[in-house]
This record gives C-alpha cells, sequence and structure tokens, in this order.
C-alpha cells in the first residue's frame, strides 16, 4: 500500500476516534458535522462547526506514522504525484480549510501505520491551529509564503539534498525536510511544536475517559 492511501485509512481511524472523545466533548464547537462528500474533502474540509458564531472549516491532519507522540508536525510545502510536483496543502490556493486539527497519537509499538484501528489509540493530542494566523506566523517570523516557499522547493531540488535540511532562521529548531525515502518524496517545514503551541487556539489531551486542556 503507497503512502498516500495508508495516512488516508490511518487519518479515517483518527477521525473515528476524534468523533467519539473529542467533538462530542469540545462544548466550544458548536453544529459538528463530519463530511463524506470527497470533492468537499479534498478542498480541504473533513469537518465543518460554528466556533465563536463563526463557521469554520476543519482539515484533520495526523502524525501517526510514529507510534508516539512526536515533538514536531510537519507542513507539506511540495510533494510528487504520477511522477509530477505539486503544491502541499499549506499554501494550496484550492483548500478552503479556515483551521487545522493538528494530531499527535499514542499506540502500542506493534500497531504499524498502515495497520492502525480506533480502538488501538490509547490517547491523542489535538491543537486547533487558525490557518490565517499560521500563515501570518510563517511570514512574519520567517518571511515563508507562497513565493518564497516555492523558491525554496526549488532550490532543494536543484541541490539534490535530503533528509534534514536548513532550519528556517539560526533561533529555530524549526527546519525544511526532504523524505525522498517516501513514494510522495514531500518537502516539508517539520515545525516544532512548542511553536505551534505560541500561536493555537486551543490544545487538548484526548483520551476515552477524559478532555483535558493543556
Amino acid at each position: 500500500m503507497g503512502n498516500f492511501n495508508s495516512d488516508l485509512k490511518a487519518e479515517e481511524e483518527l477521525g473515528k476516534y476524534l468523533d467519539k472523545y473529542f467533538y462530542t466533548r469540545y462544548k466550544q464547537l458548536k453544529n459538528v458535522v463530519r463530511i463524506n462528500d470527497g470533492n468537499e474533502q479534498y478542498s480541504g474540509i473533513d469537518v465543518k462547526a460554528r466556533l465563536k458564531e463563526e463557521n469554520i472549516f476543519i482539515d484533520e491532519k495526523g502524525y501517526l506514522s510514529i507510534n508516539m507522540v512526536g515533538s514536531t508536525f510537519a507542513l507539506e510545502l511540495s510533494y510528487l504525484k504520477e511522477k509530477k510536483r505539486k503544491n502541499g496543502w499549506l499554501f494550496d490556493k484550492s483548500k478552503i480549510t479556515t483551521h487545522y486539527l493538528f494530531c499527535w497519537n499514542k499506540r502500542n509499538d506493534n500497531i504499524k501505520h498502515q495497520d492502525v484501528k480506533e480502538k488501538d489509540f490509547h490517547y491523542i493530542i489535538a491543537m486547533l491551529v487558525d490557518r490565517e494566523k499560521l500563515l501570518r506566523y510563517l511570514q512574519d517570523t520567517y518571511q515563508i509564503n507562497k513565493i518564497t516557499a516555492a523558491s525554496k522547493v526549488e532550490e532543494i531540488l536543484e541541490n539534490d539534498k535530503s533528509g534534514s535540511l536548513d532550519t528556517l532562521n539560526e533561533e529555530t529548531k524549526s527546519k525544511y525536510f526532504f523524505s525522498t525515502h517516501l513514494s510522495e518524496e514531500p518537502i516539508n517545514i517539520v515545525m516544532n511544536k512548542k511553536e505551534l503551541e505560541s500561536i493555537c487556539e486551543s490544545y487538548f489531551l484526548v483520551k476515552r475517559t477524559e478532555l483535558k486542556a493543556l
């Protein structure tokens, strides 16, 4: 199974967990609706809801390739599809996402990414991030925007280096990363979780028994 299909199946299981233990308990979110229409999902909507009297469109993003809670999250700049390089979701203007729900998971060591089921999650760490606030932060802090990101992607491809690359500046551990070992060969910004925490709307430990603000 390709990485893309594995990601989709794993994120479907993540969605089941969130429906049971997050959305039913996060009382600030009203009129929560899970989206099953393929076109709407492709436009960057997994869940529609109301937050502070505004309609929001949530794109759930799971860091599920490992079985523990990591200290970073990957923001996708570019990837391969049918041997053609495409824009990643971060600066994709076709997406109408208003918020990301970045999720980290804890599960048993023996449960592989492609095999994970909703029942396998011990708990989820969920962080709700306003998309526009994230983009402003990248621009204001690192001068990263759609144009500079595209230029950086070209530079990375021309340099023919992979793995861990430059940090975004000298004052952060957040960095560029080129995963040539994956079939989609994504080029990402690997963002330190603490930075995301500083701009997020809310941040939760999602257990089967409780929802705890962090």
